[in-house]
């Protein structure tokens, strides 16, 4: 899932995938003639998908100095992608020979196998699970085994090459011109790849969020928060003081005073809330938390409840709960993530440039623009957030819910400039969210 949402991110900022799986196959065919040399005869298998098209392009450029028969597994129309395709139909101005596969005897060095990557998903289906033994039975005949990119299955290789990085612990990684500051970047990728609506689900399958907040004088701000949480998941329950007001408001949510006994999935706390020392027993009692404005004031009291959660704070709540932050965006970043590791949380930094962390990495997110400064987009932000949150890990909801945020900011600002609210900014996050889950088919 890595290798896609990174391959979905270069695309939205100008590196199509093209250009990576020229690079891709171009490397490959190098590593192998680095490795077995020249004026070999190899076999390789391609799949359907963009590592069968790495496939196409090594045997382009190995077709150059060796003899080279294509099996594609599978027929020409099946080809998912329309770069794959590209490369298939090239491969007929090259000396490669194409030839269908019927398992029969194929006299070679070397087997290429590009025949899923990183697309494998569970247990091998047929034809690739045979066609990934009748490859091991030529290993065991002497014939070495070359895997692009990740070893299909239990396929036995000799060499794995990985694209960009490692993909197993004794992979040659090819670099294919991504540059390292992308891979820290937020991008549709982030939002794409995270997971959908089951078409045989039934209510409540795809989440329930309860949110915590609202006072008489911020009653707005879990409206804003409940809207975006339900552009996402099934239910959302809001628990509230004034629940008068917000089932006033909209039929779209379950508005109660007290909160009902249900086994939620993400429970937003602090948005509008003011200093409601329930909050700290709610933190308390639930695990899958994003803790948002007043809800960070009342967390002050015991940190270690961050721990599994996601906060949002900006630079002067961060600085109120944490201390300091450096203005150096390096050491900032390295800050924000000490701290996620300290309390093994999740953190959003909102500012110009969003910082998302948690222990191990971070991303920066881009989008947004000085309208945002509007009340109430920190709301939506939050909502996302345990939206997402409901059924995917901290750090991917984390990224999704800011780029989101910001790519619906961009959508208004692009109509309204800067004179917008946050009214308007939950008009465009289901355009948003289309965008994404859009972005990159062919």
């Amino acid at each position: 899932m890595k290798t896609k949402i990174l391959d979905m991110n270069c695309k939205y900022y100008g590196l199509e995938p093209r250009i990576l799986m020229e690079n891709a196959g171009k490397g490959a065919a190098s590593v192998i003639m680095s490795r077995f040399g020249k004026n070999r005869k190899i076999a390789v298998f391609c799949g359907l998908g963009n590592n069968g098209g790495d496939g196409f392009v090594t045997a382009r450029f190995l077709s150059k100095e060796n003899r080279v028969k294509v099996f594609l597994i599978g027929k020409e129309n099946e080809i998912k992608t329309k770069i794959a395709l590209e490369n298939w139909k090239l491969l007929d101005f090259t000396g490669c020979q194409k030839e269908e596969f019927h398992f029969q005897e194929i006299d070679c060095d070397i087997v290429v196998d590009a025949l899923l990557g990183v697309g494998i998903r569970g247990e091998l289906r047929e034809p690739v699970k045979s066609v990934v033994q009748y490859i091991n039975r030529l290993k065991e005949r002497g014939v070495k085994v070359v895997s692009i990119d990740l070893p299909t299955g239990d396929i036995k290789y000799d060499l794995n090459i990985s694209m960009h990085y490692k993909k197993t612990d004794d992979s040659v990684v090819v670099d294919i011109g991504i540059p390292e500051k992308i891979e820290h970047m937020t991008g549709p990728g982030d939002v794409k790849y995270l997971k959908r609506r089951k078409k045989d689900s039934h209510k409540g399958d795809n989440g329930r969020v309860l949110i915590f907040g609202g006072s008489e004088k911020y009653h707005g701000a879990p409206i804003y928060a409940a809207t975006a949480a339900s552009k996402i998941v099934d239910l959302v329950y809001v628990a509230t003081p004034y629940p008068d007001i917000i089932k006033n408001y909209s039929p779209d949510f379950i508005v109660t005073e007290e909160i009902l006994d249900y086994d939620y999935d993400s429970v937003l706390i602090g948005v509008g809330m003011g200093l409601d020392e329930k909050a700290l027993d709610i933190m308390k009692r639930f695990e899958r938390k994003v803790i948002d404005a007043d809800g960070l004031k009342i967390l002050k009291k015991d940190l270690e409840l961050a721990e599994g959660s996601i906060l949002t704070p900006h630079r002067g709540e961060f600085e109120y709960l944490f201390g300091r932050l450096p203005d150096n965006p390096e050491e900032k970043i390295q800050r924000v993530m000490d701290v996620s590791e300290k309390y093994n949380c999740t953190i959003i930094l909102k500012g110009r440039v969003d910082i998302i962390a948690d222990k191990n990495r971070y991303k920066l997110n881009y989008t947004g623009n000085e309208g945002m400064t509007t009340g109430g987009t920190g709301d939506v932000l939050a909502g996302l957030s345990s939206g997402f949150f409901a059924r995917n890990e901290a750090f991917s909801s984390a990224c999704a819910a800011a780029f989101v945020n910001g790519y619906a900011g961009d959508l208004v600002y692009s109509e309204k400039n800067v004179y917008y609210t946050a009214s308007d900014l939950l008009d465009k996050i289901s355009e948003a969210l289309v965008f994404c889950e859009r972005f990159g088919d062919v």
